[in-house]
């Protein structure tokens, strides 16, 4: 897997680098994995920065 960064205003990617982590866990079928994981992912309000 491939995680991919963007910019607030989604125009450019940031920054993408391989997950072997989420890939590992994807391929043995963890899916808990991700429910845990990316249960709270951070929300950016673009308007308080």
């Amino acid at each position: 897997m491939i995680r991919v960064v963007v910019s607030l205003d989604d125009e450019r990617i940031v920054t993408a680098f391989l997950d072997r982590v989420a890939t590992r866990n994807w391929n043995k079928g963890n899916r808990d994995y991700f429910a845990r994981r990316y249960q709270s992912l951070e929300v950016r309000d673009e308007s308080s920065l």
